[in-house]
């Protein structure tokens, strides 16, 4: 397994009096990308914050019931309660799935459109992965990951550059895995929680970029709703459920002894759902052709 060399080594019994001037260098080059990071079109409207209010998410709600869809808050909240009643470790795990799953769509963009800042964490999610199986030693895992961890927090990556912007795809990728590797470390709720509003907020972003969703809407269907049923979110939202619920079930085996350990890490590393993501009770299909006689017509570009 490839070391995630962020720094020079970390020496025990002595002082190395160039690891500062080294890490502060390298952690510079994260702030100098050469390729530009493009962003998206504005946010969908059900993600934006004024039309956040009880009374219009139980409309959207009731939309998306008609379809078996679901609502990002509700997985929000049950996501939440889960992670409570995890440890640690299966924590960091669902963390680093949500993290794999965004490094992993990022790495096939083209080469002029990857941003350095996320590229810098595919090696520290690789010894994340190592340590939750057990594959190496525990204690220079977590070396490796807070060499990792202080060195974002020194860069210009992370010191010049917001992190709050919705149409940023590259920083939700960087900071997803970002939240893992602070999982990793101190396996608290909040990190991996985090983690996985990063995965919805990068599936929004690419839901977004789909122009002819908004033109396939039902007549009778919330605009907003339509915007949350998109595939692309629906199929995040639903890898992390999976992944919750095959941590509650197997996640155990995360103490690097126990048969299976191995198995539940390559699963979580896949991506692979037990089931497709299909609406019950309609005849809507997510990626499916739209049904002409009960869609609205083309109404420009009104949900972006």
């Amino acid at each position: 397994m490839q070391r995630a060399i962020i720094g020079p080594p970390v020496t025990r019994g002595r002082e190395n009096r160039e690891v500062r001037a080294v890490m502060l260098s390298l952690c510079a080059d994260l702030g100098r990308s050469r390729n530009p990071v493009p962003l998206a079109r504005s946010p969908f409207r059900a993600y934006r914050r004024e039309v956040r209010d009880p009374i219009h998410d139980d409309a959207i709600r009731e939309d998306l019931d008609q379809l078996g869809l679901r609502h990002f808050l509700d997985v929000r909240a049950t996501s939440r309660a889960m992670l409570g009643g995890l440890a640690g470790r299966q924590r960091a795990a669902f963390a680093a799935a949500v993290a794999e799953r965004l490094l992993h769509e990022h790495h096939h963009l083209p080469e002029r459109e990857r941003a350095e800042s996320v590229c810098h964490w595919r090696p520290v999610l690789d010894v994340i992965w190592s340590g939750l199986c057990g594959q190496r030693d525990g204690k220079l895992v977590l070396a490796e990951v807070a060499e990792a961890v202080g060195c974002f927090y020194l860069s210009p990556a992370y010191q010049g550059r917001r992190h709050d912007d919705p149409r940023d795809a590259a920083d939700h990728a960087a900071m997803g895995a970002f939240y893992a590797a602070e999982c990793y470390l101190h396996g608290c709720v909040e990190f991996a929680s985090w983690a996985g509003w990063r995965g919805f907020d990068a599936a929004a972003v690419r839901a977004a970029s789909d122009r002819e969703w908004p033109h396939r809407r039902p007549v009778d269907f919330e605009l907003q709703a339509w915007e949350l049923a998109h595939p692309t979110i629906q199929a995040e939202l639903d890898h992390q459920l999976a992944d919750l619920e095959l941590l509650d079930a197997e996640g155990w085996t995360l103490d690097g002894t126990a048969d299976g350990c191995a198995d539940l890490v390559d699963q979580l590393r896949s991506g692979e759902l037990s089931e497709p993501v299909v609406a019950q009770g309609s005849d809507y299909e997510p990626g499916g052709p739209p049904d002409a006689g009960n869609s609205a017509p083309p109404a420009g570009d009104e949900s972006l």
